[in-house]
């Protein structure tokens, strides 16, 4: 066991645990960010392939990141 900086005994394996789930979140939330501001860029021929509207593609990337 280690002992945090707030004086708690904790195991390594929870210590990663946390950090692999901040890791995840953060990860998740850049790639929503990054897809949603790409999506009013995209053409008719593209928004049909994905099947989604002009008006969905709007809705979807005024949405925020954490917005899972």
């Amino acid at each position: 066991m280690e002992t945090s900086e707030f004086g708690y005994r904790v195991k390594l394996s929870e210590t990663l645990s946390w950090n692999k789930k901040i890791l995840a979140n953060l990860t998740r939330w850049w790639r929503n960010y990054r897809t949603r501001k790409q999506l009013p860029q995209l053409s008719n021929h593209l928004l049909e392939d994905i099947g989604i509207t002009h008006e969905q593609a709007r809705k979807e990337s005024m949405r925020h990141f954490w917005d899972g």
